[in-house]
């Protein structure tokens, strides 16, 4: 059976192209996630060490909150650290500095910004998605590399230093180089209110569809609106889609757990190593199963609080569809660090989250019903940069016969240009008054990815989630 969504209200463009095997370095331009825990923990006493000490007060400042609250030891001499990257060298990846956008952690669903979300490359940064909300959205392509922003050259600087030169004031314009196609052009954004809705959801059939993006301070009402507005309409089954979704606050989570969840055990755990101490939710009291099933869609992406919700409703025998999470068992505290300067935290990782059996989950959550990503998700980014022809393969080539055969339809092996895909291509280019010439030139890509971020408003071809709407309808 083929199942095409028709996902028409969906108040934000699916990500083209968005499918990573692995946690990536991915941020939306202007915004700072951050990954905190409900746990409140007291700062007590420093190190009060002083002949073990630093030339520099800002790591000795973070190195006395990491000694306090960080869940392992650092047996380290300061006298031979001078930066905080030095210091930081030393614990996970979880754990640094960052200046916190007040704004955007508070109300959850806006921030200034550019509206484009970005990833780590080796000349800058790679444009993976552009808000359609935005007035940039015709100006940027999905696969632009930015090189410069206001005259600084992103070549050779790390992720942490390129982010925050597209942040700032509503209303400020950046002056931005990207290179496309290998020709550089040169453009002026404007920083914008851009919204970002947490949740968003859909009536599909009889199934109630809702996809948590990430879990910000507003994301658990946002929840409870969509659900409450899904049970009017009337839905015999319920998806909850955490695919992609890299976690956010701990809070959240249990507040919408707290609607599916009950009667009397312990369900989530928080393990505070320094303290040796464990803090636990329960189920509130006179909640009952709901009258329709409910099945969690997870992927590879699926990390931190994405976890903890899909594995407590596992753990209460609500099926989890899709793919192994990313297995990602630790939670974060933030901690001021006035030394850096007056917006500025520590993400530190403080211990542990476990499951109401107190089981850890390094490897991942692992599905109840596991189906693959084949679909227009599980495709690579494009960069334009390079056009193919007649005898190349790349897997590259592969995203862009996908979107031929959404258009054209065709056969073709995937990521090899061979003769059935070039008839896919002249019918294409002679569908779109494009040049007929068989080839991926730089006018057929670019119609291509503008195909793509029109299509996607009106069809989402997602076979993972097509298949967990029939098996969460098949349940009852």
């Amino acid at each position: 059976m083929h199942l095409r969504l028709s996902l028409k209200r969906r108040r934000r463009l699916d990500v083209a192209f968005r499918g990573i095997k692995t946690l990536i370095k991915t941020i939306l331009a202007g915004l700072v996630v951050v990954v905190l825990s409900s746990c409140t923990v007291q700062f007590t006493n420093p190190n009060t060490n002083y002949q073990n000490r630093s030339v520099n007060p800002q790591v000795n400042e973070v190195f006395d909150i990491l000694k306090e609250l960080y869940y392992e030891d650092l047996p380290l001499d300061l006298t031979k650290i001078d930066t905080l990257d030095e210091l930081l060298a030393y614990v996970d990846p979880y754990t640094y500095v960052y200046e916190a956008d007040t704004r955007s952690i508070e109300t959850g669903e806006t921030y200034v910004g550019v509206g484009l979300t970005i990833q780590e490359h080796a000349d800058g940064l790679l444009v993976t998605d552009v808000n359609p909300l935005t007035e940039n959205y015709d100006l940027v392509y999905v696969g632009d590399i930015i090189t410069e922003i206001n005259s600084v050259v992103l070549e050779g600087l790390k992720f942490e230093e390129k982010t925050p030169l597209l942040k700032g004031l509503l209303g400020e314009e950046k002056q931005l180089k990207i290179i496309r196609f290998n020709q550089e052009i040169e453009l002026t954004l404007n920083l914008q209110d851009v919204p970002f809705n947490s949740v968003v959801f859909e009536k599909i059939g009889t199934v109630g569809y809702i996809e948590i993006n990430r879990f910000a301070g507003t994301t658990a009402f946002l929840f409870l609106e969509a659900l409450s507005e899904l049970e009017t309409k009337g839905i015999e089954a319920l998806v909850i889609d955490v695919r992609d979704n890299g976690g956010g606050y701990l809070s959240a989570v249990t507040d919408i757990l707290e609607n599916f969840v009950y009667g009397e055990e312990e369900y989530i755990f928080l393990y505070n190593v320094k303290a040796d101490s464990y803090s636990a939710s329960k189920p509130k009291s006179g909640v009952t199963p709901k009258p329709y099933s409910i099945v969690t869609l997870v992927n590879n992406n699926s990390a931190s609080a994405s976890e903890v919700l899909a594995g407590v409703l596992k753990q209460f025998n609500y099926p989890v569809f899709g793919e192994r999470t990313f297995g990602k068992d630790v939670y974060q505290i933030g901690y001021p660090v006035p030394s850096v300067g007056e917006n500025y935290y520590l993400n530190l990782t403080g211990g542990y989250w476990l499951l109401g059996d107190r089981t850890r989950v390094t490897g991942g959550i692992v599905p109840t019903k596991y189906h693959a990503q084949t679909g227009i998700k599980g495709l690579l980014y494009p960069v334009l940069g390079d056009t193919y022809e007649l005898g190349d393969a790349n897997p590259s080539i592969e995203t862009y016969q996908y979107l031929i055969n959404m258009s054209v339809g065709g056969n073709y092996e995937a990521g090899l240009f061979d003769n059935d895909f070039k008839t896919m291509v002249e019918l294409y280019q002679q569908a779109n008054s494009l040049t007929v010439n068989g080839r991926l030139d730089e006018p057929t890509i670019l119609a291509l990815v503008d195909f793509y971020k029109t299509e996607s408003l009106k069809q989402v071809l997602d076979n993972q989630l097509a298949a967990a709407l029939l098996y969460a309808g098949g349940l009852n």
